[in-house]
């Protein structure tokens, strides 16, 4: 009984300092001072609502109390993740390799195929669509003697759970895979 006692000791502890330093805690964003404003003007002349003014709070605190451990491992994770965000300046890069390479297009066979016919004429009827722009810096950037293929590549992207098979269009220039354009993402769990 002592350990439950001290356990939940430890969860009133854990949940007051968290409450004081977010309390204490300069604020930095002036949207969420709005929203709080306009919430507090709007409950102005509500009457006493027990879900909002007193069961809520009472779970969250209830909560807090008894999963105290989770919400530290939470935490830690949470700011670890950030700073290896922060510190990883070469962190993996999207690259597309040699065997990821399938077929050689010509431009006019990779448009042909892109080109974009909506029938609600939501997307300009161009290759690729909205990704237009995108398509034609990529031509810029090829030369006469480059080829373009097509490629699909399973990768995972850092700091994320999920894999992705991502397909697009790549530059081969001397039997190598340079410059790409992606143009399907697709999770794959």
């Amino acid at each position: 009984m002592n350990y439950l006692y001290g356990y939940l000791v430890v969860g009133v502890v854990y949940g007051l300092s968290v409450w004081i330093l977010h309390k204490l805690r300069p604020r930095k964003n002036e949207l969420n001072d709005t929203i709080t404003a306009a919430m507090d003007k709007a409950r102005e002349g509500q009457p006493f609502s027990f879900l909002e003014d007193i069961l809520a709070p009472f779970l969250a605190i209830l909560f807090v109390i008894t999963a105290w451990p989770l919400l530290i491992i939470i935490n830690i994770r949470d700011k670890r993740r950030f700073e290896r965000r922060l510190d990883d300046d070469g962190e993996e890069q999207l690259t597309v390799a040699a065997e990821d390479v399938l077929e050689q297009l010509t431009i006019q066979e990779i448009e042909q195929r892109e080109m974009v016919t909506d029938p609600l004429n939501a997307a300009p009827e161009l290759p690729f669509g909205h990704l237009h722009p995108v398509w034609l810096k990529f031509k810029q950037f090829l030369d006469e003697q480059d080829t373009v293929h097509s490629f699909t590549k399973e990768w995972r992207p850092p700091l994320s759970f999920c894999r992705q098979e991502v397909s697009g269009y790549v530059c081969v220039r001397g039997g190598q895979p340079e410059h790409f354009m992606l143009t399907k993402v697709v999770d794959l769990g």
